[in-house]
């Protein structure tokens, strides 16, 4: 199950496509602007140590194939470390790291 906040960061990277002007999220009282990578222009979201960021289309991956389907896809980074991946309302996370015990109960 995913946590609020987490689906609401999820839904404001997939919004309209388009990264608008001053656009931010609200979680637990503090503002968390949506930001795009300085290559691929990919919109991502840094909350304390978790970056979420838009799955690129273009990439080769099974989740970029899935972005391209049509399905709204958010890779998830603690201390820039890929964590897992959000798919729709699923979240499908990467190996057995100490990071994924603790943080069971936080996403």
């Amino acid at each position: 199950m995913i946590k609020p906040w987490v689906k609401q960061i999820h839904n404001a990277l997939h919004g309209d496509g388009k990264k608008k002007k001053n656009h931010y999220v609200i979680i637990k009282g503090k503002r968390h602007y949506i930001r795009c990578t300085s290559q691929k222009e990919i919109p991502y979201i840094e909350v304390g140590k978790f970056t979420f960021i838009r799955q690129n289309p273009k990439t080769y991956s099974i989740w970029a194939q899935k972005a391209r389907g049509g399905k709204n896809v958010t890779q998830v980074l603690i201390k820039e470390k890929y964590y897992g991946v959000i798919v729709g309302k699923e979240i499908f996370k990467y190996g057995n790291r100490k990071e994924e015990i603790a943080l069971v109960g936080y996403i």
